[in-house]
């Protein structure tokens, strides 16, 4: 069962780190292999003292949009949730806040 702990067993497995030898991490499910690391390129940072130049700003100067509207009065129900292994978590059986 995922839980908590596959967030850490993921880095671990990312970062190529040996088990830490706590059981309820090292045990743990790891995501890694849903994670695309060929995407990220680590780009060289600059020189320590050489000049860091910043982008010219957009013209014009972007505004933030506004905030969306809050949720409506009647929540809509949480469907099903097609798991890893291509089997079906059903939606939970509470009821809408009101």
């Amino acid at each position: 069962m995922e839980s908590h702990a596959s967030i850490g067993k993921t880095v671990l497995d990312l970062l190529g780190l040996p088990p830490l030898g706590v059981p309820r991490l090292d045990n743990a499910v790891s995501l890694a292999d849903l994670v695309d690391n060929k995407a990220a390129v680590a780009a060289t940072p600059p020189a320590f003292g050489c000049t860091v130049s910043q982008p010219t700003p957009p013209s014009p100067v972007l505004t933030p949009s506004p905030a969306p509207p809050p949720p409506v009065k009647n929540s809509a129900a949480v469907g099903p949730v097609v798991l890893r292994d291509g089997s079906m978590l059903p939606p939970p059986n509470d009821q809408p806040v009101k």
